[in-house]
């Protein structure tokens, strides 16, 4: 069960996009989820699963890595005479986009199997939420899946 806290950004506080949901989850909770990230990462990262041009969530990368390769690649391209078109995408949101269940397969085909498997599919499956504003708790009608 997570708690979900609307904070405010800035403009109006009348508009509900001027506010960022802020899940508090328990503690337990996310030590589970700091120990299995820890051991996921090392796993993709031991077996090359992960693509070099990956800079999210990996150590020693960060959005200015990202920029610099870009730039790299595309001074390479157009000093060798090449044309460049990019395509630049907001995914936002991104994360609440992934279906569980293709996610759960891609796990699988990645050689997560068994009890590690079963441990992610359990935390992922059958989430639900509340809503806290003040003092006050709400429940939210969708379950997370």
């Amino acid at each position: 069960m997570a708690v979900i806290t609307p904070i405010h950004k800035g403009g109006s506080s009348d508009d509900v996009n001027n506010y960022r949901p802020i899940s508090v989850l328990p503690v337990m909770s996310k030590i589970l989820e700091k120990l299995i990230n820890n051991r996921l990462k090392k796993f993709l990262t031991d077996n090359n699963l992960i693509s070099k041009n990956q800079y999210g969530f990996r150590s020693g990368l960060s959005t200015e890595d990202a920029v610099l390769n870009l730039t790299e690649e595309v001074t390479k391209h157009l000093d060798g005479g090449e044309k460049c078109v990019g395509v630049f995408l907001d995914l936002a949101r991104a994360f609440d986009t992934v279906a569980v269940s293709i996610l759960l397969d891609k796990l699988l085909t990645y050689g997560i199997r068994g009890v590690p498997h079963s441990l992610l599919k359990d935390y992922l499956t059958d989430r639900h939420q509340k809503l806290k504003l003040g003092e006050y708790y709400g429940v939210v009608p969708q379950k997370l899946t």
